[in-house]
């Protein structure tokens, strides 16, 4: 939660709406439903860049969530 919160209060210092949330359970149908519930402008998420395969077996959250949000959706390689 404090690693999540320092993220969000660097986002805001640039001047963007951010807020944390740490979710309990799996990620892909957790950010899903809070997605919805917040309506937010763009939902933006860290990925390892994993695709096909590779995805299904490291169990990608990002694949995950894009199959269920409906939205603007922003995935960024860390690197």
């Amino acid at each position: 939660a404090a690693y999540l919160e320092e993220i969000a209060t660097s986002a805001r210092a640039a001047g963007l709406v951010a807020r944390a949330r740490p979710l309990r359970g799996d990620p892909g149908p957790g950010l899903a439903a809070l997605a919805d519930r917040l309506g937010p402008a763009v939902l933006a998420l860290a990925t390892h860049g994993r695709g096909g395969l590779d995805a299904v077996w490291a169990g990608s959250v990002g694949s995950r969530v894009v199959a269920r949000v409906v939205g603007p959706l922003l995935l960024v390689h860390p690197d």
